[in-house]
């Protein structure tokens, strides 16, 4: 393995990681903030840090039909996706939703061979079927109890929607990219664009929020997020696309380790054998999309 393929791998699995524990401290924030709320801190923070990161790299600004395209992205990512994604954390638990979200992965590249006429190979149908069972039997026995009134089956309901809308934002990053685009700006673009509708959607309930534990838990998160993302733009600029992904394919069984450890008590979530089981399954569904060709 080249130098090259060594960081990226290095750096997939700190992307990943960084990714496992942005989702569990998600988790433990929404015992006292709704997902809107939630949705609004994540871009509030997430934007300022990809735009230093962008200018202190130095990056070139992106071209005008990249700028759309980001912008797009950021609504399927950042807003519907983003959004789905903490109510499935808050109702279903970080365990279980990080594992129904892996289907994005898989999905993208059915979406890429249906938008792209990428055609598909036996590893990404191996990795789709890996993957829906693991997102089954994480679903069977969730791993967290619903909080803020709402349900466990709208938790992975919404973990569903959230992978799809993960999934459809992937061809429009990638057209960008092909158009003149520039990575840490074009998710400075995505994050910006969608602060907007998460203030709608989420500014008075962050205004009422009582007391700052669980205002600083997301805090924590999103800054945590947003390095993920960082670590996998600067992986993918120096190895394969199919290393990075399989690096940072391992987060779901992360995420399991972590909720076991960081979310004992006081945030409903009960990790079990069944979750790690479905996380080093859609882990394998990972590796299978993007090494079996």
């Amino acid at each position: 393995m080249s130098d090259g393929a060594w960081a990226g791998t290095v750096l997939g699995l700190l992307s990943g990681l960084s990714f496992a524990l942005g989702d569990v401290l998600v988790r433990a924030a929404s015992t006292g903030l709704s997902p809107r709320a939630n949705l609004l801190i994540s871009l509030l923070v997430g934007t300022p840090m990809a735009a230093v990161a962008a200018a202190a790299l130095a990056e070139p600004p992106p071209s005008r039909v990249a700028v759309t395209l980001y912008a797009v992205a950021g609504i399927l990512n950042f807003v519907v996706g983003r959004l789905l994604f903490y109510y499935s954390i808050a109702y279903a638990g970080a365990a279980t939703s990080s594992v129904i979200t892996s289907l994005a992965i898989p999905m993208a590249s059915l979406l890429a061979w249906a938008i792209l006429s990428e055609e598909p190979g036996v590893g990404e149908l191996i990795g789709l079927v890996s993957v829906t069972a693991a997102a089954v039997l994480a679903s069977v026995r969730v791993s967290g109890e619903a909080l803020g009134g709402g349900s466990q089956g709208l938790g992975v309901l919404a973990g569903l929607g959230a992978a799809l809308s993960f999934a459809l934002s992937s061809p429009t990053v990638r057209a960008a990219s092909a158009l003149g685009g520039s990575p840490l700006w074009g998710m400075s673009i995505s994050y910006a664009v969608a602060i907007p509708f998460a203030s709608l959607l989420g500014g008075r309930e962050l205004l009422r929020a009582r007391g700052v534990r669980h205002v600083r838990l997301m805090v924590a998160a999103a800054a945590s997020t947003a390095v993920a993302q960082m670590l996998r733009y600067s992986a993918l600029s120096i190895t394969k696309v199919a290393t990075v992904v399989v690096a940072i394919g391992m987060f779901p069984v992360h995420t399991v380790i972590l909720s076991s450890v960081l979310l004992r008590r006081g945030y409903g979530e009960r990790v079990g054998l069944i979750h790690l089981v479905a996380g080093a399954l859609a882990a394998f569904g990972i590796m299978a999309t993007h090494l079996l060709r």
